[in-house]
């Protein structure tokens, strides 16, 4: 757009210049106020590591529409409705910084920038932009507010505040059009003056019978009428939903670059103050970040297992949940900091707060709300802070939660009523230990469940043999091996599971091996991420990789048919939360015999068994339960047994199976157990 030489007589330079310095200087004000120094209050955090691999990641997330774009369909084109508006949002901020911006202030600016053909190119390509955005847009309003879908359904996404920026957009399209059809109806000349729908517009009102003068005046009008729509957008996004424009990106940039499963340690025990996050201080600075960064799309909840199922949490609420408390308590904080006066800070958990305690305890920890969400929220590590809290100091926490605690104080393990000792299952099998042995290509860690649990203990029975018919050498540390500390950690009781990790890595220490082997993803995920952050640094795999890399090099060679007709469910901890996809499948296409099935949600948008978060213990707070949702799932495929690689999993699904009365056809299996029976020779088993 071409700017007008003045308004009301005075410079059109000295008074973009005047406007400008206000509104941006207004626009940095309100971001400071409202968002930058209130997420500095929040807990320190190293986020500066892999500097290069973070900047990639925000070019491929951001402005490569990624994650808006990694569920686009035929059925849901949101995605690509957002990725046209993006870029049409980039283009034309570079086009205000050209024609708005730099043509004020120098008029020559945009043709020697770009060149005569390369402004006329520029602006041609801008009207049709403009048109697709206006399209866009109208195909968004209809989505939100006559098709809603069930995501766009929850009380945020109806916020009539979404309007407002829609309006602001089409005003700003309509007018970019209108302003250049005035320029051309005016008599402008030049390249910006040569574009399809301005030239067509301004054609238009020559025909109409506008005078030059007349549209002049209606060109510069309407210039500026744009003009302060951007201004406002300005001041406007830092106190509107949209603060996401800005939060995204940086938040994008600071995302974790470890696995998603893995936790954030807690400040050291002896000089901490408090324990996890009671308030505004107890939240990481990328915790209160992310609810300035969160785009309220409502895709985190809408996948959350534990939503789905009825109950009361939203990941999406508790992002802007905690946003809310920090700008409702943060001025205040800040100020009692400079006074140094005390500050009595309100409860997280109000009647009118979006934050509630049971909500906090509904979470699994399955990672969907972070695997879905576009601008890497990290929704896990601020619900677990709050359980830290709740756990450590307040001691309010459900029932099967601190009976869970309280067993793994006193018996070294989360089971209750179980006499069955670590070493049970290894009977008759003559399985090596460490005590005995000293040292080994593999240790082989079995896990409470797998070892304590009458159903479980086929799986590593199995797995013994599987290592046997590959000629491993391996051992097991037997009723050295304690608890991995795990569902201490979910639950929230972070100096319980300190105790328990650093007395298995000191345990761990004392032997030479080249690689633990787990059966559980959950000790998997903990041993393998966790651990190094008290130093315990080992090379870990779940068996599917350790059995798979044994099948690709052949040292382990399926060879006996298994007909069964499977479905396999991806656990959590080893799926979503590392990336352990292919393994489990390429096991199962190696074996003769065996029919693979998928359920719709797989992979990377796998559903829950329900067990995760310390769920295995604790009873749900309504709503339906996960494991039988699951396995109404895995009852619409073919298959006729879910195959797991999980010991939770087994569990839950067994129990889903039997609630549901199909388990005269229907069974779950772990995968080891139905390896083995291609593997192993009917005299080792």
């Amino acid at each position: 757009m071409v700017p007008p030489e003045s308004l009301f007589g005075i410079s059109n330079a000295l008074l973009v210049l005047i406007v400008s310095l206000v509104s941006f200087g207004l626009a940095g004000f309100i971001l400071w106020q409202r968002v930058f120094r209130l997420v500095l209050i929040g807990r320190k955090e190293n986020r500066l590591d892999q500097p290069i691999k973070r900047i990639l990641k925000m070019l491929i997330v951001v402005l490569g529409q990624q994650r808006v774009m990694q569920r686009f369909s035929l059925k849901d084109m949101a995605g690509l409705g957002h990725a046209i508006i993006f870029y049409g949002f980039v283009l034309f901020s570079i086009s205000y910084v050209i024609f708005i911006f730099g043509d004020t202030a120098w008029h020559p600016f945009s043709e020697t920038l770009l060149t005569e053909t390369g402004v006329k190119f520029f602006a041609s390509l801008l009207n049709f932009v403009a048109v697709l955005i206006i399209f866009s847009l109208s195909w968004a309003l209809y989505r939100r507010w006559v098709a809603r879908p069930h995501r766009l359904s929850f009380d945020l996404t109806r916020a009539k505040e979404s309007i407002i920026i829609v309006a602001a957009i089409y005003g700003l399209m309509f007018f970019t059009l209108i302003t250049e059809g005035f320029f051309v109806a005016a008599g402008g000349t030049g390249p910006a003056a040569d574009t399809p729908i301005g030239g067509a517009l301004g054609n238009l009102f020559i025909d109409m019978g506008i005078t030059g003068e007349t549209a002049s005046n209606l060109q510069a009008l309407f210039w500026w009428l744009h003009l302060i729509i951007i201004l406002g957008f300005a001041v406007y996004i830092p106190i509107s939903k949209h603060m996401h424009m800005v939060g995204a990106p940086v938040n994008v940039l600071f995302t974790t670059m470890q696995a998603r499963g893995t936790l954030k340690p807690m400040p050291d025990f002896e000089t901490a103050e408090t324990f996890g996050a009671g308030g505004t201080e107890g939240f990481s600075w990328k915790s209160i970040l992310d609810g300035y960064a969160c785009a309220v799309c409502g895709r985190c909840t809408d996948n959350c297992p534990a939503n789905i199922s009825g109950k009361l949490l939203s990941p999406m609420h508790i992002a802007e949940g905690i946003k809310e408390h920090v700008m409702e308590t943060g001025a205040s904080i800040i100020s009692a900091q400079k006074s140094q006066e005390t500050y009595q800070e309100p409860s997280l958990f109000t009647e009118n707060s979006m934050l509630k305690e049971s909500a906090v305890w509904d979470c699994v920890t399955c990672g969907a709300c972070m695997e879905e969400c576009p601008v890497m929220v990290e929704h896990v590590d601020s619900i677990v802070d709050m359980r830290r809290y709740l756990v450590m100091e307040q001691a309010s926490m459900p029932e099967g939660a601190e009976g869970v605690l309280l067993n793994m104080e006193q018996r070294g393990h989360p089971w209750s009523g179980n006499q069955t000792s670590k070493t049970e299952w290894m009977e008759g099998l003559d399985i090596p230990t460490f005590a005995d042995e000293n040292e080994a290509e593999v240790l082989l860690w079995v896990g409470c469940t797998s070892a304590l649990n009458e159903a479980n203990q086929k799986a590593p029975r199995a797995m013994a043999s599987i290592l046997r018919v590959a000629d491993i050498k391996f051992a097991v540390l037997g009723n050295e091996e304690g608890c991995t500390g795990d569902p201490a950690r979910r639950i929230g009781n972070e100096y319980l599971y300190q105790m328990m990790a650093e007395q298995n890595i000191q345990t761990l220490n004392q032997y030479s091996f080249k690689k633990i082997v787990t059966l559980c993803p959950h000790c998997f995920n903990n041993i393998k991420n966790e651990y190094p952050q008290l130093g315990g640094n080992y090379k870990v795999y779940h068996y599917t990789e350790f059995v798979d890399e044994l099948i690709q090099n052949g040292k382990l060679k399926p060879v006996k048919s298994v007909d069964i007709s499977m479905t396999y469910h991806d656990s959590c901890y080893l799926g979503r939360h590392n990336k352990v996809y292919d393994a489990p499948r390429n096991i199962s296409k190696a074996i003769p015999g065996l029919e693979l099935h998928e359920m719709e949600r797989n992979c990377e948008r796998g559903f829950c068994c329900g067990a995760g978060g310390g769920h295995m213990w604790m009873e749900d707070s309504g709503g339906q339960r996960i494991n039988h949702m699951r396995i109404d799932q895995f009852l619409d495929t073919e298959g006729e047994t879910l195959g797991v690689s999980c010991p939770f999993c087994y569990q839950m699904f067994a129990e889903g199976i039997q609630s549901k009365g199909v388990q005269e056809n229907k069974q779950t299996k772990d995968l080891v157990e139905i390896i083995a029976e291609s593997v192993v020779p009917e005299e080792e088993k």
